[in-house]
């Protein structure tokens, strides 16, 4: 087998084996049915045996689901030549006259459940995205910035506070100010030591 990709013009009737560049560009035709048996016969064996080429088919077949082609309009009778005769009278304006509706397709959706959970997830997937990002927004929004910070300076919410000297309490400091009395006292005996009292006593 010869290789697409190094003689581009094969003999007729030899089998052709096509490069991925070259199968890549036969797909759009081949979903569209545009190839005849001799083109198609060699894409259809490499997609076969090339797993990256088949994935870009499949992904390619996926996307066309989604653009279902719409039916044909029908001209109401007499249009080409009332477009004719207003071209050449050089009207500006035409009278106003309701457009027929267009009919939206029946099946907009894929028909397949699996089209649907990827668009799904892929929906769920940008929704996350966005909201990551408006949480991050957020988040930067809210830090300090500007070009005198340092390192060594704290935000008075961070730095614990100064630790202060307990002070004495109201009632110890009334009783350092007052004078203690003596055990004598106590008993009824004078606040004056044995030795400096007078003898008789």
């Amino acid at each position: 087998m010869r290789r697409d990709d190094d003689h581009p013009n094969p003999e007729p009737g030899e089998p052709v084996e096509l490069g991925c560049a070259s199968a890549l560009q036969l797909v759009p035709g081949y979903l569209d049915e545009e190839l005849s048996e001799e083109q198609a016969a060699p894409l259809r064996r490499h997609l076969l045996a090339c797993h990256a080429c088949r994935e870009e088919a499949q992904a390619e077949r996926a996307l066309r689901r989604w653009f279902v082609p719409s039916e044909p309009v029908a001209v109401p009778e007499g249009f080409a030549a009332r477009v004719t005769q207003l071209a050449f009278s050089g009207a500006t304006s035409v009278s106003a006259r309701p457009l027929p509706r267009a009919v939206p397709a029946a099946a907009a959706l894929p028909a397949s459940p699996r089209d649907l959970q990827r668009f799904v997830l892929r929906l769920v997937a940008v929704a996350a995205a966005v909201l990551l990002t408006f949480a991050l927004a957020l988040h930067w929004r809210n830090r300090p910035a500007g070009e005198e910070l340092y390192a060594d300076e704290l935000p008075a919410m961070w730095s614990a506070p100064a630790v202060q000297q307990p002070q004495p309490s109201p009632i110890r400091a009334s009783r350092k100010a007052q004078p203690r009395p003596n055990a004598d006292s106590a008993t009824g005996s004078s606040a004056t030591p044995a030795s400096q009292r007078p003898s008789g006593q």
